[in-house]
């Protein structure tokens, strides 16, 4: 294992939902990708988008601080990371979860 201390934001943690070695051994890593059209007829539908991708990664960051720790251990393994790092908004702030 490396000693890499990662912070999984969400533009990490899309990146790694495309991996097909980790989905197949913790599936609720998935985020399934947002299409983006090429026009656009108002704001609204791209708030959309980023509402759903908001809900994604809270829903795997969720996911990642419930896990029992022989399954993170194995995460981290998989990634090469010693530590993980993820910020999340509860009750209306932003908390820091070190794994």
């Amino acid at each position: 294992m490396a000693n890499l201390n990662l912070t999984l934001s969400d533009p990490v943690l899309t990146a790694l939902s495309q991996r097909r070695d980790l989905v197949r051994d913790f599936p609720f890593i998935y985020i399934r990708p947002i299409k983006v059209a090429k026009r656009r007829s108002c704001c609204g539908s791209r708030r959309s988008e980023q509402k759903t991708l908001l809900t994604a990664t809270t829903r795997v960051k969720t996911a990642l601080i419930n896990m029992a720790p022989d399954q993170l251990k194995r995460l981290k393994a998989r990634i090469g990371a010693k530590t993980l790092t993820l910020f999340i908004n509860e009750g209306g702030g932003v908390k820091k979860h070190v794994l």
